[in-house]
């Protein structure tokens, strides 16, 4: 019985674990999700010949001034590739 009684409490134990590590890495991905739906709603809209992609900040680089990074915060860059070009969009929310 006892055996049983420590195998259910390490169950138990390591499900709260894997909850919890779960739960931070589903945390630092908020931006993700929003950009996610973000390249939903270009796609929906979509009036030109071409793909489009967003992503969260840091996997695609774009330069933006010293002035505008100290005022906003960089939410997702989205990618336009039409017949006239590639396109980069940041995405940005006040501070």
């Amino acid at each position: 019985m006892k055996k049983r009684n420590l195998i259910v409490v390490s169950a138990a134990i390591l499900g709260l674990l894997i909850g919890l590590m779960s739960s931070f890495h589903l945390k630092d991905k908020p931006d993700s999700t929003y950009c996610d739906s973000l390249q939903q709603q270009i796609k929906s809209n979509q009036s030109f010949n071409g793909s489009a992609a967003c992503y969260p900040p840091g996997v695609i680089d774009v330069n933006i001034s010293d002035k505008v990074d100290k005022n906003t915060n960089l939410r997702c860059v989205c990618r336009v590739i039409s017949s006239s070009g590639t396109q980069i969009f940041p995405v940005a929310v006040s501070k």
